[in-house]
């Protein structure tokens, strides 16, 4: 009887083990792996004029899937292969797709809203379509009318995609995308107010996004080693005569452009900083995801899933909490942020601009993860313009 009672108490410990093990190694794939989001939900358009489309009322509260967001969107229409692209992969194709503005009528389920068709055919009744927040999906000639060149770098993981625009200006803007749904297309929103102002462009794709090559060992780094990469491109502008550097960095990109400003040691000195719906710190932001997936004891898996994605990767979680360092930050930060983030809790945003000596803090009131451009354009663009001019002075 006493054997029995052991081997059955051995069994669920086995079985528990074998289940933490699991559970953490699953959640720390989705931690480090390189992989695109999930596709955007899609829905069928309603009814079209020339100025207009009807799109069905919002199945969920998912952010991509919220006809009634008030702002300015991209939507995308057409066959299943095109919208079934991840945005570097539709930017090579033939898309249709527009800007998303102003809803100009709600009733009986159906959202009435205004929409410019961007690139290719207008929608039709019954056509597939999808919404996003890059309202750009090709390139700053295509979608802005904007001339720039397309380069090649070369990291230390390989090719990395880039775009130069060059206004023979001292000073230039590093614009760097976020993680996974992020690719270079998302700094085309706020390039025209940077370029309006005088400044020269490079817009990067890090490693493992884009057209640039995948990380020799497949994983996300969160800036512990993606900096690097944007040590690459000050590299690119001192050659160009460059003598003035500012970063901006949207979600995980504004993790990366920190840890560039903290780590490199070039010679070109960094001027201000712009920080769009910055990751500014993994742990809480893995532990609001696991909330999000409806995971059990979400903080005791998030705290497992990141011990065994050390023990895989290396990665020092410590040294990626952007508020250590806040205060050390020398230079003026620009800084928008939403709180209806669903993705980074407002909090850790909050709690960061405490500690920035020179914080010029916008926190738009219920918007959502790297969308205060398109809540409001036209104040984003304001602000953003009258930092950038201070820069000048």
């Amino acid at each position: 009887m006493r054997r029995l009672v052991i081997s059955i108490i051995l069994f669920f410990v086995t079985l528990a083990l074998v289940g933490l093990v699991t559970v953490g190694w699953v959640f720390s794939n989705s931690i480090l792996q390189v992989q695109p989001y999930g596709l955007q939900p899609e829905f069928e358009i309603l009814e079209v004029t020339t100025t207009t489309v009807t799109l069905p009322e919002p199945p969920n509260n998912n952010q991509f899937a919220n006809t009634r967001r008030e702002g300015v969107y991209n939507l995308r229409w057409g066959d299943a292969d095109v919208l079934a692209a991840t945005t570097n992969v539709a930017s090579e194709m033939t898309l249709n797709y527009g800007r998303l503005g102003k809803i100009i009528g709600d009733e009986n389920g159906e959202v009435v809203r205004e929409l410019e068709v961007i690139a290719g055919q207008p929608p039709n009744v019954g056509d597939g379509a999808r919404l996003e927040s890059f309202v750009f999906l090709r390139n700053p000639r295509d979608d802005l009318g904007i001339d720039y060149e397309a380069l090649t770098l070369t990291g230390e993981s390989g090719n990395l995609q880039a775009w130069w625009i060059d206004k023979q200006a001292d000073t230039a803007v590093i614009m760097v995308h976020g993680r996974r749904r992020g690719t270079i297309q998302e700094t085309l929103r706020a390039m025209p107010t940077v370029v309006g102002e005088g400044f020269s462009v490079l817009a990067m794709a890090y490693r493992s996004h884009g057209d640039s090559a995948i990380s020799s060992d497949g994983f996300y780094r969160y800036g512990e080693r993606e900096w690097r990469d944007v040590v690459v491109a000050l590299e690119f502008l001192e050659s160009k005569g460059v003598e003035n550097i500012i970063l901006y960095g949207f979600s995980m990109g504004a993790e990366v452009v920190l840890e560039t400003y903290h780590n490199h040691t070039h010679t070109l000195p960094v001027k201000a900083i712009i920080l769009d719906a910055p990751f500014l710190d993994p742990r809480p932001i893995f532990i609001n995801s696991a909330k999000k997936m409806n995971l059990p004891f979400p903080t005791l898996i998030t705290n497992w899933a990141m011990v065994v994605a050390r023990l895989r990767s290396g990665i020092n979680w410590r040294t990626l909490d952007q508020r250590v360092d806040a205060a050390q930050i020398d230079v003026p930060v620009l800084l928008f942020a939403g709180t209806g983030d669903t993705t980074i809790p407002i909090a850790l945003i909050d709690d960061f601009a405490s500690k920035v000596p020179d914080v010029e803090y916008h926190r738009n009131e219920g918007v959502e993860h790297v969308e205060s451009w398109n809540y409001n354009p036209e104040l984003y663009e304001t602000q953003l313009r009258a930092f950038l001019q201070k820069q000048k002075e």
